[in-house]
């Protein structure tokens, strides 16, 4: 290879439309991706969380260890249905907000605060000592989704190039999978 070339991370190749596909670039935006991307997998295991918990704490299945440990926190029918639904009524409240936070702030601050509930409602999961602890996190995890969904969309959108951006916004399906997935294993 002459020494004047460019190394093989850094040629171009430049298609029809005039975009320039460089592997560098190709490798900066599914790096991009698969960073966001871990919001999207904390939204697949957010989305399964109530049924963990109903399965958990419903009085029909629940252990007799869960029983003495925490009774206050036993599910009844209706509280299950509660549990259940809440976290989907308030999703579109998010979605909503969502897009007016995108214009106040932007697509890169959204994503980075909106980690901030969802940590906080993990660790009020995780500590609960009440019902109603648990239908406060819901309502939080429920609008948390609906903000966080458009602006991974839309910023993925911005910076991959046209003929990556299927294939990279394939990773975000994928990332929830993976997020169900883990909460579900053991």
């Amino acid at each position: 290879m002459p020494s004047n070339s460019k190394s093989w991370i850094y040629r171009e190749r430049i298609d029809e439309a005039g975009f320039n596909y460089s592997i560098r670039s190709t490798v900066a935006q599914i790096t991009v991706t698969l960073i966001l991307n871990f919001l999207n997998f904390n939204y697949g295991m957010v989305v399964n969380m109530p049924t963990l918990l109903v399965g958990t704490l419903d009085y029909v299945t629940a252990t007799n260890e869960t029983f003495r440990e925490s009774p206050q926190l036993i599910l009844n029918d209706q509280h299950a249905s509660w549990l259940g639904s809440i976290l989907m009524l308030f999703h579109p409240v998010g979605a909503m907000l969502s897009g007016h936070l995108q214009e106040l702030v932007g697509r890169k601050t959204i994503m980075l605060l909106i980690n901030v509930p969802f940590l906080i409602c993990w660790v009020l999961l995780y500590s609960a000592g009440r019902i109603y602890v648990l239908y406060v996190a819901s309502i939080v995890m429920g609008i948390s989704l609906g903000c966080c969904e458009a602006p991974v969309a839309s910023y993925i959108g911005e910076i991959s190039e046209p003929k990556l951006r299927g294939a990279i916004s394939l990773l975000t399906g994928f990332a929830s999978s993976v997020g169900n997935f883990a909460c579900h294993s053991r």
